[in-house]
């Protein structure tokens, strides 16, 4: 089938699913030319048979849109490389939607070998276009910096989705979430994991607050190690995301 699929140059939009998990790309299969190549969708396999998919089409390519859901959770070197492939694979000025998501957690999860933090995603921010971007990993090690590193890259970014599995407490807090609503004034839905609100430290960001205009109505979803947010912090939301429409809270003990 992977060689039939070299004899299609005019192919814009390729899923593949992967539902065996032996499943071996031969190396004897080298470089497929789909210059036309618009989207990729990559599904039921395992990061390792992504990346040598990945590995066959020639560098540069005019990608707008990778969507890939694998097994479950996979080590972060398995991840790095696969994000590596991608980087190589598209053209910067392409790609503008981005999914990695996985099933569910792995029995190794609590690994060093499987822990992923801002480095993982940071070659990513290479796309300067991105519109789109949801990534969903076992028990990430992400802070405010990754926040702060996505609304200076992001500027068009409409969708950020980051999404963890496990239940190990989360770093990013309502300082980063500030980072987003001035970098990112385009944004539309937003899902991530909170850390509870700090008065005596959150509270300040409103001293100076100066956001941008916004347009565009914005629908966010917290995981929060409470039930409800603190009226504090829901009331520092609204000011810092004027255009909150809908904002669904949910424990983190909920999936």
């Amino acid at each position: 089938m992977i060689r039939q699929l070299n004899y299609m140059p005019y192919l814009r939009s390729l899923r593949a699913d992967f539902y065996a998990r032996d499943i071996e790309i031969s190396d004897t299969v080298k470089k497929m030319n789909f210059a036309s190549l618009q989207e990729i969708e990559l599904t039921q396999g395992e990061l390792v048979t992504f990346t040598s998919f990945l590995d066959m089409l020639l560098d540069g390519l005019n990608i707008e849109k990778i969507n890939m859901e694998h097994m479950e959770c996979e080590p972060s070197l398995a991840i790095n490389r696969l994000v590596g492939a991608v980087c190589r694979v598209c053209s910067p000025e392409a790609l503008k939607s981005f999914n990695l998501g996985t099933d569910g957690l792995s029995k190794y999860e609590h690994s060093p070998d499987f822990i992923t933090n801002n480095a993982t995603l940071s070659p990513l921010f290479k796309f300067r276009h991105m519109e789109f971007f949801s990534v969903s990993l076992g028990d990430p090690d992400w802070d405010d910096r990754l926040l702060g590193d996505i609304a200076n890259a992001w500027p068009n970014l409409r969708r950020l989705a980051l999404r963890k599995h496990g239940r190990k407490p989360s770093k990013l807090t309502f300082r980063g979430l500030a980072s987003l609503a001035k970098g990112c004034p385009r944004l539309e839905d937003l899902f991530l994991s909170l850390a509870p609100w700090n008065a005596d430290i959150d509270r300040t960001i409103l001293r100076s607050w100066n956001g941008p205009t916004r347009s565009s109505p914005l629908h966010m979803v917290l995981r929060y190690p409470l039930m409800n947010l603190e009226t504090q912090a829901e009331s520092h939301l609204r000011h810092v995301f004027p255009n909150l429409s809908q904002l669904d809270v949910k424990h983190v003990d909920d999936h």
